[in-house]
């Protein structure tokens, strides 16, 4: 995995298309590790977190919390989360960047990427995803309308500008998409194992 991380950091300085290769080097990282830690290879998920949470419980009161803590689901919940935070990050600013769809500001007769907005709007997506994903564990779909309702309700005055409704538009079903199919799959594999 070292290697994948050197690739990447070599085509980030390169290449101009980042997130495309961040995304291709982690979905391979992912894919490699799938593999490594499969039932077939006879390793188990991480089981000395398990191992630690035993230890800890006989020496707490609060046993069943950290038995839950450092349980399979619970580590396959954190999974499913850090993949709807970062890898689907990773993937809607590849897509952007793809199409050519980071928000523009008017700087002084060029048009430049307005950093602010763009940032802004990933910590919104990433807030988004996590909401998503915790409402799509718990089967509360109707929750997801909040969500949708609310970003909608902070951007209405921008949303005038064509460029950036569909900017708004397009980062919204891709990052509700994402987080829609990483929910879909943990809840899939915790049914499964329940």
């Amino acid at each position: 995995m070292a290697t994948a991380n050197l690739a990447g950091f070599a085509a980030e300085n390169r290449l101009k298309r980042r997130n495309s290769r961040r995304l291709l080097i982690g979905l391979l990282e992912l894919a490699g590790l799938s593999i490594c830690f499969s039932s077939g290879a006879g390793v188990l998920f991480r089981p000395v977190w398990q191992e630690l949470g035993w230890r800890l419980a006989e020496w707490s009161t609060l046993s069943p919390l950290l038995m839950g803590l450092f349980s399979h689901g619970s580590q396959l919940i954190l999974l499913g989360l850090l993949l709807s935070a970062n890898e689907a990050n990773l993937a809607i600013r590849a897509v952007f960047d793809r199409l050519n769809l980071k928000p523009r500001a008017q700087a002084t007769g060029t048009e430049t990427v307005d950093i602010g907005e763009f940032n802004r709007g990933r910590v919104i997506g990433l807030l988004e995803r996590a909401l998503l994903y915790g409402f799509i564990l718990q089967g509360q779909y109707g929750a997801i309308g909040f969500i949708l309702a609310a970003k909608a309700f902070a951007r209405s005055k921008a949303l005038d500008d064509r460029a950036f409704a569909e900017y708004v538009l397009i980062g919204t079903l891709l990052s509700g998409g994402l987080a829609l199919c990483i929910g879909l799959m943990v809840a899939k594999q915790l049914a499964g194992t329940g």
